[in-house]
């Protein structure tokens, strides 16, 4: 149905298309024909035209012909005349001026020959004093050149001498600067040592100058004990520290240092009055404590004789820590009390068996500082190291008093071979400048003794140029001196046979000036008859040309005309033939139109009856669509039920599978053996209810276990410690927290005590510092003050009471020192360090913080770093450190106490 629907429309759609062809195709019919009838027209009017122009052709062609007839007896006429004409032309006025102006040429060539001649005259006798002239140069440069090579030869000989000399100089500065640079590297190497000698010096220096500080202030003692040393002079009786007033040898130094303890920092006094002034003295100044031994009451403590004398017998003895100091005798006493029983051993092995010897009464001390102490305990183990303690301080200064002697010798040394090295390198150097400098004296002989001997090789070759240019232009000179008197001569002969031409040409212009002038009548008739002719024959050729123009323009009309009657017969026939095929594709048109519309007819009669057979085929087809959904429709179902009943089998299969297994290791059992022993007679619930009592009953039991017995023991006895190291720890924790109850106690007293007094400080500190106002400590929490926080509240001058972090960085700066130095007001220390905690200040408020500082001076001993001017104007010792050369830095110490005297 479908193919027949669309054939019938492809039938409708070239149907049309043939309708169209056919009105197309009457249209340019009728477009033709009258296309046709115009071109007629055309065609008749051309053959008009082109029969009058044939008739027109003929006349102008006749024409033509006479006036060429007419022209061709002019022709012969003038012809005549001119050949007539010719014949006086000979001896015409032209001919005779044509001949002078022969004649006047010829003399010009005959006055050009003669001054040719003469030129040629003057050239040879140039040309011969030229010669003699170059004759005479080449001689002096013949003489020149000979001058020139001796004074090559003389240069080139010098020249050598010049090098040779040059040479050995270059190898005596060689020679000179390979022992400078030698000697400069000595010089440099024994430069280095010296300066690092001299910075090794200046450490030491430093380091001497800094132990002699410590030992002035006294530092690294007891501040009680400072404090009484620092006054001695106002105290009657001070004779000095234990430890200032003894020589300890250097290999003795850690035994004794161990042995004495805390007895080096006691203070010998000459009698008991004079250490109750000293203790009173402390008390008032609230400077410490201090332990004193006077002279008066100490007594001496040493070993018996006989103990003495077996410890001599051992190997492990070295002596009595009395023995080995160096002091004065009045205060044996003291040393003896505090060192005259202490026993120094080897090591502690041996001082271990020494004391066993005295039966552990006395103290034993090794020489690595281990003790075993009287009664049988030891002291031991590894100490601080690096440190300079007071016992070593006094030995280090001796010894740097000696090593920086020792060392400044060895500068001195130093120094004195640097000036010897520094005089060598000086003395070298000027050798060098001065063998140098001869050098280039030499050179700049050699130099221009070179420049002498390449300008005269250049004048050499020049000269020989010169030689080459004589010998070329000598050559040259002949053969055209030859040149020349060949010419001379050739002119000489022409100019003799051109006197000759002149003459005959002086006698041919008189004559034909005599014939001239009897023929000149009859040639002036002729010649007006020529003119007359001439005039006629111009005339006609004009008539011609005007004749041949028109014919030729008539010509090319014609021809136009034809071509176009051509155009036109050649379109007649094609719009004939278009017209005989229009109506034969119009005639086909209609055939095939009517045969294409039989052809839609019988098209849609086909489509009308296919309709008819589709629409009965869609009935029939719904029928058995409906038929066939009822057979899927029952094949689904029974395709469920059969999935359904293999899953059940599976699932059956499976159940089988798991209860087979189940039976088999469970109950190891088959199921043939299972089913003989199967009771039919059994409730089955009955049964279940009771294989889970039983297994639960067998599971409650658990394990067998053998070794439970030894187990209970092993258990029981880890019990009963486990359960008294419990009560150990209760009780231990009990007696931890009731301890640190009374330690949190402690530290609230202790905390309220600090806090209130570094509140009162920091009242009083605060507007010291500032110049004005009032700041206070508050406690965040006062009921918990272990735990509370502590604000800060301050108001400096002329501003409104507020917290510290509302202030500006600079007054928090100074409000953090002013709280800093209230805790030192209620906790003094011996030693503070400060690291540029007035960065942050403002000039005025630098020197009130330094000025502030010098209150504690005497008390405690301050290092602060700093860059600020006005702190470093207020300080006693200034230390700084300098890089004078790339990677060595350098220690400078400079006592502001002593600018006095360095002013003067």
């Amino acid at each position: 149905m479908e193919e027949t629907q669309a054939e019938l429309l492809v039938v409708t759609e070239r149907l049309e298309q043939l309708d169209g062809q056919r009105n197309v195709a009457l249209e340019r019919k009728k477009h033709s024909n009258e296309n046709e009838q115009v071109m007629y027209e055309t065609l008749q009017q051309l053959e008009s035209k082109i029969s009058a122009q044939e008739s027109q052709k003929q006349v102008l062609v006749q024409d033509k012909l006479e006036k060429e007839t007419a022209l061709e007896v002019f022709l012969k006429e003038k012809k005549a005349l001119e050949a007539k004409l010719a014949e006086y032309s000979n001896l015409s006025e032209e001919a005779i001026e044509n001949m002078k102006s022969d004649y006047i040429e010829l003399r010009h060539t005959q006055t050009t020959m003669k001054n040719d001649i003469g030129y040629l005259e003057r050239q040879l006798l140039q040309m011969q004093g030229r010669s003699e002239k170059l004759d005479h140069e080449n001689q002096q440069h013949i003489t020149d050149r000979n001058e020139i090579i001796a004074n090559v030869e003389h240069l080139t000989k010098h020249l050598e001498d010049m090098q040779t000399q040059l040479a050995e100089q270059m190898a005596h500065y060689q020679k000179i600067q390979q022992v400078l640079t030698k000697q400069e590297a000595t010089f440099a190497k024994e430069e280095r040592e010296m300066y690092r000698q001299y910075e090794v010096i200046q450490q030491a220096k430093s380091r001497q100058e800094t132990l002699a500080e410590l030992a002035d202030d006294y530092a690294g003692f007891f501040q009680g004990v400072r404090e009484v040393l620092k006054a001695k002079k106002k105290l009657d009786g001070i004779m000095g520290a234990f430890v200032e007033l003894v020589e300890i040898p250097e290999h003795y130094q850690k035994a004794l240092e161990i042995a004495l303890g805390a007895n080096a920092q006691h203070i010998i006094v000459r009698d008991d009055q004079a250490a109750r002034d000293a203790i009173r003295y402390l008390k008032e100044t609230r400077a410490g404590r201090a332990t004193f031994l006077p002279l008066s009451t100490i007594q001496p403590r040493q070993l018996p004789t006989a103990t003495k004398h077996a410890l001599e017998q051992q190997p492990a003895f070295v002596a009595l820590a009395s023995d080995v100091l160096t002091y004065d005798a009045h205060i044996e006493n003291v040393i003896l009390n505090a060192l005259g029983t202490t026993i120094l051993a080897k090591d502690l092995k041996g001082a271990n068996t020494l004391a066993k010897l005295v039966n552990f009464r006395y103290r034993v001390v090794t020489l690595d500082g281990d003790v075993v102490n009287a009664g049988g305990s030891m002291t031991g183990g590894a100490t601080a190291q690096g440190k300079s303690s007071i016992m070593t301080r006094k030995h280090e200064l001796e010894n740097l008093s000696k090593t920086i002697a020792q060392m400044t010798h060895s500068v001195e040394k130093t120094e004195q071979q640097f000036t010897v090295l520094k005089e060598g390198v000086k003395e070298k150097r000027e050798q060098l400048e001065e063998a140098r400098s001869v050098g280039e004296s030499l050179r700049l002989q050699e130099t221009e003794l070179l420049g002498k001997k390449e300008r005269a090789e250049e004048r050499l070759a020049l000269a020989n140029k010169q030689l080459q240019i004589y010998d070329m232009e000598k050559e040259e000179g002949a053969t055209e001196q030859e040149q020349l008197t060949a010419r001379k001569e050739k002119l000489e002969q022409e100019l003799a046979v051109l006197a000759m031409e002149i003459i005959d040409k002086d006698e041919r212009i008189q004559q034909m000036a005599e014939q001239s002038k009897a023929q000149e009548h009859n040639r002036a008739s002729d010649q007006e008859a020529y003119s007359t002719l001439k005039s006629r024959v111009a005339v006609g050729r004009e008539q011609l040309q005007t004749a041949e123009q028109a014919l030729a323009k008539l010509e090319l009309d014609m021809s136009e005309h034809y071509q176009e009657k051509e155009a036109i017969t050649s379109k007649l026939a094609m719009l004939q033939t278009n017209l005989e095929t229009v109506h034969t594709n119009t005639e086909e048109l209609a055939e095939t139109i009517e045969n294409t519309r039989t052809e839609k007819e019988e098209t849609a009669v086909r489509r009308d009856e296919l309709r008819e057979q589709r629409s009965k085929l869609q009935e029939s087809l719904a029928e058995q669509e409906e038929a066939l959904q009822q057979k899927h429709n029952q094949a689904s179902f029974y395709m469920e039920q059969k999935t359904a009943a293999e899953v059940g089998l599976s699932r059956l299969d499976a159940d089988v599978d798991n209860r087979l297994e189940r039976l088999s290791e469970a109950y190891v059992l088959t199921f043939e053996a299972a089913k003989a022993r199967a009771m039919a007679d059994v409730d089955i619930d009955n049964a279940r209810s009771k294989v889970r009592l039983l297994k639960r009953s067998m599971d409650e039991l658990g394990v067998v276990n053998i070794g439970a017995i030894d187990e209970f023991e092993r258990i029981k006895e880890r019990f009963e410690f486990l359960n008294g190291q419990q009560e150990d720890l209760l009780e231990a924790k009990s007696t931890l927290f009731q301890v640190m109850d009374e330690m949190d106690e402690e530290m609230k007293k202790r905390f309220e005590a600090s806090f209130t007094a570094i509140q009162t400080e920091f009242a009083i500190v605060f507007p010291e510092l500032f110049g004005g106002g009032q700041a206070r400590l508050i406690l965040q929490n006062p009921d918990e003050v272990l735990t509370t926080g502590i604000d800060i509240e301050a108001q400096p001058p002329g501003k409104k009471l507020q917290n510290l972090s509302l202030l500006s960085g600079g007054e928090r700066a100074l409000t953090a020192i002013a709280l800093l130095f209230a805790i030192i007001r209620v906790r003094p220390m011996p030693f503070c360090i400060l690291d540029e905690v007035e960065a942050a200040l403002d000039e005025a408020n630098v020197t009130r913080f330094s000025r502030y500082l010098k209150k504690f001076e005497t008390n405690i001993q301050f290092i602060v770093i700093t860059h600020r001017k006005g702190t470093m104007e207020e300080a006693d010792v200034l230390y700084g450190v300098t890089m004078q050369e790339s990677g060595v830095s350098k220690l400078v110490s400079v006592r502001l106490e002593e600018t006095a005297e360095l002013i003067k």
